[in-house]
């Protein structure tokens, strides 16, 4: 059994086993770029922690601390790609905690999510020929940042090709004390919405400021609407999977 001890952002500075011996310190400079000494007591026998700032994941093959959205390089204190919230997480959508890592954490690399399954084989209506060359298929999903209780909406056309609403199971998220979800329940919510999107990758787009409240009140009135127009690819008026989970995203404010 190990023993962490944290700085001030909830970091890994070191670990100590049963007997109270150091065997593991991380004495990094401001974005975390040196290496942690991994026999401290000099015992012969490493300890590997892969713990980096909150949320991070260190990968030893590439160097790269992985953020559950997106792979932060330390050498440079820079994400390797934009922030999937776009601006809603500041101007600089490559910069990782606003350049201070001395005094803020981004634990999750993201906010909450406009779902996007753009490999997701797609039935040709009124054909049984499944396509992956569309659009794909997309969703929304909101989380109670109190409880973690998660809820997902899709729309497409499951009994028929008129198209429904459906309700579909999402693990719920386990909240820390900061508010934000824990890697490992984030984890197990994507890898959930990856099974939805018939084994392919979900992409998601969020926003801090999204209610999801409202997001679920107009994806239920949706659902319950029996006068609600037929799902169709028509480009002048179309009403797809997509347009639907767009819809309900801004609903709730996301864009």
């Amino acid at each position: 059994m190990l023993y962490l001890e944290t700085d001030h952002l909830n970091t890994p500075r070191a670990a100590r086993n049963e007997t109270g011996v150091l065997v593991w310190r991380w004495e990094a400079d401001a974005f975390g770029s040196s290496l942690p000494d991994e026999d401290p007591d000099g015992d012969g026998q490493p300890t590997v922690i892969n713990l980096r700032y909150p949320g991070q994941i260190f990968d030893p093959e590439s160097g790269l601390h992985y953020n559950q959205a997106r792979y932060y390089d330390p050498t440079s204190g820079r994400y390797l790609s934009p922030d999937p919230i776009g601006l809603a997480g500041g101007v600089n959508t490559y910069a990782y905690v606003g350049s201070n890592p001395l005094a803020f954490v981004d634990p999750m690399g993201l906010a909450a999510c406009f779902v996007d399954f753009p490999d997701y084989p797609i039935t040709i209506p009124g054909t049984k020929v499944q396509t992956t060359l569309t659009p794909g298929h997309a969703g929304v999903f909101g989380y109670d940042e109190s409880t973690g209780q998660t809820r997902y909406y899709e729309y497409g056309r499951y009994a028929s090709d008129f198209g429904s609403v459906e309700r579909r199971r999402l693990p719920n998220l386990e909240i820390q004390p900061d508010g934000t979800p824990t890697p490992e329940s984030w984890k197990k919510l994507i890898d959930a919405l990856n099974k939805i999107g018939k084994d392919t990758d979900a992409e998601l787009s969020c926003d801090k400021s999204a209610d999801e409240t409202k997001v679920y009140e107009y994806s239920e009135r949706v659902k319950n609407d029996t006068n609600r127009p037929p799902y169709s690819w028509n480009p002048f008026r179309s009403n797809t999977c997509r347009d639907f989970a767009r819809r309900a995203f801004e609903a709730g404010g996301g864009n």
